[in-house]
């Protein structure tokens, strides 16, 4: 079930897996059998639709640097490394990838450096921008982990962070079925609102648009 908050309207999975043990729910992502797991991680089996990601991906990152003066990036659970690999590719930056996963995903180019979470948090170094694409929603501690990757921001940095909108059409239309809610993988389930509500906590500030992301429907 996801129970939503009577007064932000942030969704809670309920029950959940613990800390613990969610990791369960991913170790196996290079040969599990199922699509649920697979999908977070070489999802691409359709050339049509790894060349439509393709377009919309390079038209996202151009828009989203064109008047940013970035050196240093981080894609912050990098999954198969496809968006480090186009940042580099486009834009020719210093781009660090970073997951919970011990193994340096196979896809990932090799001008790209790879660290996990821990080592990432260990390190000295600051970045221009932090790419937080779907991430904050499996996270126990959203405002947590948003307040630790402030932390790794150099001067006029920023988080560029990405989630499904949980008050969307295609949520209302589909329910249970929409895609977006992916249990019991996505802990917290953000409207406008309940985000708006978490950068204010992390002590961060910033703006909430909407977009339209090949077969997901509408994100925040």
């Amino acid at each position: 079930s996801i129970i939503p908050c009577i007064y932000c309207g942030l969704g809670h999975s309920q029950p959940r897996p613990t800390e613990e043990s969610i990791g369960q729910l991913y170790e196996s992502k290079n040969h599990d059998r199922s699509m649920l797991s697979r999908r977070d991680f070489d999802p691409d089996k359709s050339r049509i639709f790894s060349t439509l990601k393709y377009i919309v991906t390079k038209r996202q990152i151009a828009k989203l640097f064109r008047n940013l003066n970035v050196n240093r990036v981080v894609d912050y659970g990098t999954g198969n490394g496809r968006y480090a690999n186009q940042i580099n590719a486009l834009l020719g930056v210093n781009v660090c990838a970073v997951d919970y996963q011990n193994l340096r995903p196979a896809k990932l180019r090799d001008e790209v450096e790879y660290l996990t979470s821990n080592q990432f948090f260990a390190q000295n170094e600051t970045y221009d921008v932090i790419f937080l694409r779907h991430v904050l929603e499996h996270s126990h501690d959203p405002i947590r982990l948003l307040r630790l990757l402030a932390l790794k921001l150099g001067d006029n940095g920023r988080i560029i962070l990405e989630v499904p909108n949980f008050d969307s059409t295609f949520r209302k239309i589909f329910k249970k079925s929409w895609v977006g809610n992916y249990l019991p993988r996505h802990l917290h389930h953000f409207t406008g609102q309940s985000l708006e509500l978490a950068i204010r906590e992390a002590g961060l500030s910033g703006s909430i648009e909407m977009a339209e992301m090949p077969l997901m429907g509408n994100q925040l």
